[in-house]
C-alpha cells in the first residue's frame, strides 16, 4: 500500500492512496485494509477507482513477452554505456512470467570485443519496480509500452557505490518511429540525463542474433 500527499504548483494537496498488488487479484482482507487507510487519510471511499478496470493502455506488460532489440540508450554516466561499457547490452528477448512477477532479459554484453550472453531475471518489488542484480544492484520500471517500443528507465548502483540514471527504448524490429523516439526523449530530460549521453546500441550491435 502507497500514501502520497502531493503539492501541486498552485499549491493545492492532494492525498492519494494505492493498493499493489503482485498479481491482479485483491483478498477480501488486503481490500478491507485498503478502504480503512482511505478512510484514515479523510478521503471519501466513493472516491475509490479500480484501476484495472479503467486500465485500457497498451502499457500493460504481459503483452511484452518476444523478440525486443535494444536501440537507444542513455545514462547520466556515458562511460556505462560506451562500447565495452558494462551497462550497454544488446537485447534479444523478454519473457514476462504469467502472473506479471518476473521479466526474463536474454542479452548480450561485450568484453574486450566478445559477445558474452546473459540471461537475467528481475522480480517485481512492493513498490511496483523490478529488481535485478547485474553489475550491482538495479531497480527499474517500464514507461511508454506501444505495440512497437518499450523504454526502460534502470536505477543503477555499482558494486563501489556509484549510481547510474539510464534510460533505454526496446523495439521489436530495431525500427523506432519518430514520436516513440520524442517520447523516449522526453524521459530521458525528465531524468536529467543529456540528451548528447544517447547512444544509438544497433550501430556496434554484431552480436549472434543482431538484424544489422
Amino acid at each position: 500500500m502507497v500514501v502520497d500527499d502531493n503539492q501541486g504548483k498552485d499549491g493545492r494537496r492532494t492525498k492519494m492512496v494505492k493498493l499493489l498488488t503482485k498479481t491482479k487479484d485483491v483478498s477480501k482482507e488486503d481490500y478491507d485494509r485498503f478502504v480503512e487507510m482511505v478512510k484514515e487519510k479523510g478521503i471519501p471511499p466513493e472516491n475509490i477507482v479500480d484501476a484495472m478496470e479503467a486500465d485500457d493502455c497498451p502499457g500493460n506488460i504481459d503483452e511484452m513477452t518476444g523478440i525486443w532489440y535494444n536501440t537507444y540508450v542513455a545514462a547520466t554516466n556515458k562511460e556505462k554505456t560506451q562500447v565495452g561499457g558494462p551497462l550497454l547490452a544488446y537485447l534479444r528477448h523478454i519473457i514476462v512470467s504469467q502472473d506479471g512477477n518476473s521479466v526474463s532479459f536474454d542479452f548480450y554484453i561485450k568484453v574486450d570485443g566478445q559477445c558474452h550472453q546473459i540471461l537475467l531475471t528481475g522480480k517485481r518489488t512492493a513498490e511496483g519496480h523490478f529488481q535485478v542484480d547485474y553489475s550491482g544492484d538495479n531497480s527499474f520500471y517500464f514507461t511508454n509500452i506501444s505495440d512497437k517500443t518499450v523504454s526502460v528507465v534502470v536505477f543503477n548502483k555499482d558494486e563501489a557505490g556509484n549510481r547510474t540514471k539510464l534510460v533505454e527504448i526496446f523495439s521489436r524490429d530495431g525500427e523506432v518511429p519518430k514520436e516513440d523516439y520524442e517520447a523516449f526523449v522526453d524521459v530521458v530530460k525528465e531524468n536529467d540525463i543529456p540528451v548528447e549521453n544517447i547512444v544509438n546500441a544497433m550501430d556496434s550491435d554484431d552480436c549472434p542474433g543482431n538484424i544489422n
